[in-house]
């Protein structure tokens, strides 16, 4: 949070918050370590990782349709309502309570001192790549290129791990699980089930997810490339550091948070689209001519 360095302006955003914490009943440390994590969102970029997460479900299930030849309307009314379900504002509110609830002042501290060091903010810079408009265009121009060939297995072992002790791969398989039963949601409920029962919806998912296996396959492929491209400049030894981070109480903390967050985000608005999708098809298909 940026502050103007005059003391006139110090001692009013001081003022200011003591004020709010007595209208509100918190005492001014309250306040403060509020402050320092909503530092932590801000360093980690937890709203470009967010818009990132939801904006990977609509394209998904626009891919799905097109490869199984959908009709194009059908497509166009999916992207509508998997646009507004899978939204990137309610995940952010989500992560940004989770964090302030499941986090500790020791464990935000602790964050903070990390992220702040020379190699925090270098893995910053090098994690928020995606923000440049030419990531994507250099990504794959790297996937095909002699530089990623000529990696070594131990580097490439150590990338995964990373990933691993920040739960991105498991979150990446879940959100492709989810957007399977998704499709299987709006099916029943195309074909005349309001309301689902529970259990069979869940005996659904259960036998999506039992392709996790296959999937996790496919996607540790997907993110290793991503992650050698990502931490391209930075050092075997800083990643260790990195892994040893995350390991910590502090850290594993965090990276569950966001796990558990994304996961029950994920899940409340798969149904809400399987939902809404369905009931979409059935007045199409109540439209068509007998």
């Amino acid at each position: 949070m940026k502050r103007h360095n005059k003391g006139n302006s110090a001692s009013g955003v001081f003022l200011a918050l003591l004020i709010t914490a007595l209208f509100l009943g918190l005492s001014v440390a309250q306040v403060f370590a509020g402050e320092s994590m909503v530092e932590v969102y801000d360093l980690d970029d937890l709203d470009g990782f967010a818009v990132s997460v939801a904006g990977v479900m609509s394209p998904a299930v626009v891919q799905a349709m097109t490869t199984q030849g959908v009709p194009e309307d059908i497509i166009v009314t999916a992207k509508a309502i998997a646009d507004d379900s899978f939204s990137a504002g309610e995940l952010q509110s989500r992560i940004r309570e989770a964090l302030m609830m499941g986090l500790t002042d020791e464990h935000v501290g602790n964050i903070l001192a990390w992220r702040k060091t020379a190699l925090g903010n270098l893995l910053n810079e090098a994690e928020n790549q995606h923000n440049s408009a030419t990531y994507y265009d250099d990504l794959r121009a790297y996937s095909t290129s002699s530089e990623l060939y000529s990696v070594s297995d131990a580097r490439r072992l150590m990338v995964t791990e990373l990933y691993s002790s920040m739960s991105a791969i498991e979150q990446s398989v879940e959100m492709i699980v989810n957007a399977n039963y998704a499709m299987a949601l709006a099916t029943a409920i195309t074909n005349g089930e309001d309301t689902p029962d529970e259990k069979t919806m869940r005996k659904v998912y259960e036998g999506i997810a039992e392709s996790r296996d296959q999937i996790m396959i496919g996607v540790r492929g997907r993110m290793l490339v991503t992650g050698l491209y990502v931490y391209r400049t930075i050092s075997d030894e800083d990643l260790a550091s990195y892994m040893d981070f995350n390991m910590t109480e502090a850290g594993a903390r965090y990276n569950q948070i966001l796990f558990s967050t994304v996961d029950r985000w994920l899940f409340d608005s798969t149904k809400r689209f399987g939902f809404r999708f369905g009931q979409a098809l059935r007045k199409i298909n109540a439209q068509q001519p007998a």
